[in-house]
C-alpha cells in the first residue's frame, strides 16, 4: 500500500467565485493576478458556465 501524501507546511486555499459586471475592473483584476504571480502564488482561473458565477479564481 502506498503511503499518503502529506505537505511538510500547511498549504492555505482561497476560491474567489465572481461575476462580471458593468462597473468591473478589467485592467485591476488581471493586475490583481499578476501581481499574486509575482508573489509565488499560483492562481488558476476558471470559465464556470451554468452556475451563478461566471468566473472562479483559485489561489494557493
Amino acid at each position: 500500500m502506498l503511503d499518503p501524501v502529506i505537505t511538510s507546511e500547511g498549504v492555505a486555499v482561497v476560491h474567489l467565485f465572481c461575476t462580471r459586471t458593468p462597473g468591473t475592473d478589467d485592467e485591476a483584476v488581471v493586475a490583481a493576478v499578476k501581481a499574486a504571480q509575482a508573489d509565488d502564488v499560483q492562481v488558476v482561473t476558471v470559465a464556470v458556465l451554468g452556475h451563478k458565477a461566471e468566473l472562479c479564481f483559485m489561489a494557493l
